[in-house]
């Protein structure tokens, strides 16, 4: 298995940014979970990636202050 192309990431999530706004992790996300599910690994590690630079900062966060 091959590594996703991350420049090809960015550009693509910068895309879908401007597409979906807010919602856009979630959106690939879903796409991530279509590809996994017709046994596409590939297309689910992109999306995976994907859900990963788009996900908003602090969700997810251990804030223990």
């Amino acid at each position: 298995m091959t590594e996703p192309d991350y420049i090809e990431v960015g550009r693509k999530a910068h895309e879908l940014a401007h597409a979906h706004g807010r919602n856009a992790h979630a959106y690939a996300a879903k796409l991530a979970a279509a590809a996994l599910a017709e046994g596409q690994v590939e297309e689910y590690r992109f999306w995976k990636a994907m859900e990963g630079a788009l996900m908003p900062r602090g969700v997810g966060a251990n804030n223990s202050n």
